[in-house]
C-alpha cells in the first residue's frame, strides 16, 4: 500500500476532513476513524482518497458530491 503524502496544509486552510461526509459534526472522528483521526490525515499530509491503516475501507468523500446527488432530497 503506497500512501499519498501531501504537502502540510497551508494555515487557515481546510484540511479534506472539514470537508468529508463521513466526519461527525466539528469533531477530530469520522466513520472511518471513530476513536480518532490519525494526524497524518487531519493535518493534510496524507489524503484519505486511498486505503489507510484501520480506516475500515471508508475513504474521503466529499459532502459536495453527496449533496450533488441527493439534491433537495437530502436536506
Amino acid at each position: 500500500m503506497e500512501l499519498v503524502v501531501n504537502e502540510p496544509a497551508p494555515r487557515g486552510k481546510a484540511s479534506q476532513c472539514e470537508r468529508c461526509f463521513y466526519r461527525f459534526g466539528g469533531q477530530a472522528t469520522c466513520a472511518a476513524f471513530p476513536s480518532g483521526i490519525p494526524d497524518a490525515i487531519i493535518s493534510g499530509r496524507v489524503a484519505h482518497s486511498e486505503p489507510y491503516p484501520g480506516d475500515g475501507g471508508i475513504r474521503f468523500l466529499a459532502r459536495e458530491e453527496i449533496e450533488g446527488i441527493l439534491g433537495d432530497a437530502g436536506r
